[in-house]
Formats: structure tokens, sequence, C-alpha cells
């Protein structure tokens, strides 16, 4: 029953069909939510953990706007005598971005360069490089010792990516050569005069997962959660899962991963004599391989670049054919993709961009010769010559 009080409060009928007209029109005229902008990430030194160097969410610098890219701030490493760390390529997540240098590593804001927070090593003077990756709001360091050429050691740690505080430790009785994060998990491998090793651990405390003895990887790679970890004891190759250590497949040749494509379903692999392989992920069974064609790679799934010599060379991902090379003016290294934009360095050399159907000058060289693959993301290049990194953005 309708009483007086819901007679006062309820709008004449008329009102009420025109307030329904009204958010109909509203519903019909406001078109679709605006797509969500994704956050800018290089989360490890491929990008990702299939280490394809291929960033498939940059929108701002493309092949229309590479052109425009000015530099707008820089970073020198600091000064640590004779240590064996360095600057190395950043990895980024959000707005800021994290970078080694000869005492430690730091988080630089990512639009302006401002230093947020360092962490010093112990001992910068028997500290490589490290390698980095960011997850889950924690930057992951894998460091070495250089001082032991026999049995060095290695260390994992977690800091908070925005204090620096230190969230756990770990000791390893073998150094961190090669790591990488997937699906909750950092896996890290490293080989000594005493043993070889690949040991997983969980992200988010240090927890220790699997540990397994004279097996590594080469390059931190995982293809859908799988590990390529080479028997340093005898011939061949084997297929791990990163979560549980379970070997899925075997091979008899000795082959290196260096990267997977961006779906996770294939391997690319080197082997001693220079032959570049594809191998599916799940079976191990080839694909393709190519005799004299192995190098630093970069995929997007359609393509993979292939750095070898003084040349860059551009083979179709699943078949191996040549699509196009390009010679470039001192010996090429690791090229990476992003907006539809290649960019290849140059030992001695700046970093050049080309178009990743043609092979021809897309329009930017960096004013910095560049050290290492350049990291792209968020509107922002980065280049490092080894000791001063260096922003571009338009």
């Amino acid at each position: 029953m309708r009483t007086s009080s819901d007679r006062r409060n309820s709008p004449p009928a008329d009102a009420a069909v025109i307030l329904a007209l009204s958010a109909l029109v509203a519903v019909l005229t406001a078109g679709p939510a605006p797509a969500a902008v994704a956050a800018a990430q290089w989360s490890q030194d491929g990008y990702g953990a299939a280490n394809a160097g291929y960033n498939p969410v940059e929108t701002d610098i493309v092949a229309g706007t590479v052109r425009r890219l000015r530099a707008r701030w820089s970073v020198t490493a600091g000064h640590g005598g004779a240590s064996c760390s360095g600057q190395a390529p950043p990895v980024v997540a959000g707005d800021r971005l994290f970078l080694p240098d000869q005492t430690g590593v730091a988080a630089y804001a990512a639009g302006t360069g401002r230093r947020l927070w360092r962490y010093r090593f112990a001992d910068p003077m028997d500290t490589h490089t490290p390698l980095l990756a960011v997850t889950g709001g924690r930057l992951i360091v894998g460091l070495r010792d250089c001082a032991s050429q026999s049995d060095p050691d290695g260390r994992l740690l977690a800091l908070d990516a925005a204090t620096g505080a230190q969230r756990w430790s770990v000791l390893r009785d073998a150094p961190i050569q090669a790591m990488v994060v997937d699906d909750g998990y950092v896996a890290v491998s490293g080989e000594d005069a005493a043993h070889s090793a690949t040991t997983v651990f969980r992200v988010g405390d240090g927890t220790l997962v699997w540990d397994r003895l004279w097996v590594r990887m080469a390059t931190g790679v995982s293809a859908g959660g799988r590990l390529l970890l080479a028997r340093t004891t005898k011939p061949g190759v084997e297929a791990a899962d990163i979560a549980t250590g379970a070997v899925r497949w075997r091979r008899a040749e000795n082959l290196s991963a260096v990267a997977a494509d961006p779906a996770g379903t294939r391997f690319f692999a080197t082997d001693a004599g220079g032959r570049l392989w594809a191998l599916s992920a799940t079976s191990g069974r080839t694909v393709w391989s190519r005799p004299a064609a192995a190098g630093p790679v970069a995929t997007d799934g359609y393509r993979i670049y292939v750095a070898r010599g003084n040349d860059v060379w551009a083979r179709r991902a699943d078949t191996g054919a040549l699509d196009w090379s390009r010679r470039l003016d001192g010996p090429a290294g690791r090229a990476v993709l992003a907006g539809g934009v290649l960019y290849v360095p140059a030992a001695g050399r700046p970093l050049t961009s080309l178009v990743p159907d043609t092979g021809e000058y897309a329009g930017f060289r960096s004013t910095l010769d560049a050290v290492g693959h350049a990291v792209v993301a968020g509107g922002h290049l980065y280049v490092t010559d080894g000791s001063t990194l260096r922003m571009y953005a338009r």
C-alpha cells in the first residue's frame, strides 16, 4: 500500500518519464569506458619471465613519435674504486626504476631521475653487478662474490620497492649467474669449481622450494613456467617446472636457452656450434633450427631478431626463415622491441632504431654510446654506457 509520504517523495509521472529518458540518453551517448592504461614495467632483464626483450604495452614511444625523443636527465654511477659492480640496464615498475652501480642498488623517480633510496652492498669490492627483478612490491637482487675464483658464493635478497628496506635474505653455496622470476617463484643458477646448482625460492618470504645439483640455466628464461636446464656432468638438457622441479622432458643435445616467445610456448636456444634452435616448451620437440645463426635474441612471437657479428637478422619465429638483415657500424648487441620500434646497440656506438618489418632506420639515435640493451617503458627510453644512464622522452 502506498502512503501519502510515498506520494510526496515520488516525482510526478511526467517528471519520472523525463528522468528515465534522460538516464537512457546518458547511457547511449556516454560511449565505452576508457581503456585502462597499462602501468610502465620492465620487470626483469628481458622485460619479463620469457626474457624476450619485447614490451607489448608501450604506446607513447612508437614509430610516429620516436624521432621526437630528447635526453631529459641522466644518472652517473657511484664510485667504488676497484668494485666488480657497475651500472647496467635498469628494471622499471610504475613510476620508478631500479639501477645498480659500483656501490649498491638505488631507486629513482622515472620522470625526473630523483634518487628515492639507496641500498649499499656490505662489501662493494667483492660484489659483481647484481641481477635485478621487481615483482609484487619487492626488488629481488641476486648477488655473487667476485674475489674468489674457485669457490664464490651467492646471496639472494628482497628489498621493499618503496623504501629499500630489506625483507629477507638467503645465502647460497654457489654463485648466482642467472635469475628469473615467474609466478611467485625466483629461480637462480650458477656454478663454481665445486659444483653447479639451480635453486628456487618463494618470492614472498625467501622459503626454499627446491634445489637441484649438476644442472644450470645459462640465462634467466621461463617459458610458461618451465626452465631449460643444462646438465653439467653429462650431455643434454631438461625442462623443469619452476614450481615443483618436476622434469617435463629431456633432450640429448647441449643447449642454452636465450629467450622464450612472449606466449611461453617456445624456447629459443643455442648450441656450442652456433646453431639457433626453436623448441616446443611443452614437449621439447624441434620446431626448427638454423646453422651459424646464434646470438643475442629478441622476439615478439612473430619475428626473432638476432645479433650476430656486425649484423642484425630478422627471422620468422615459426620457421626460422630470414626476412631481412642489416649491417651496423660495430658488433651488434641485444636488440629490444617496443611500440613497433626495434632498438639495437653496437659496440662503441650510439643506440640506433630500426623499423621491425624492414630493418630501415626509424629516426632515432642516442646521444650516448650504448652498453647492454635499451629499456623502454611508460614513454621513457633508458640507455647506459656503463657509467651514465640517460633517459629519453618526447
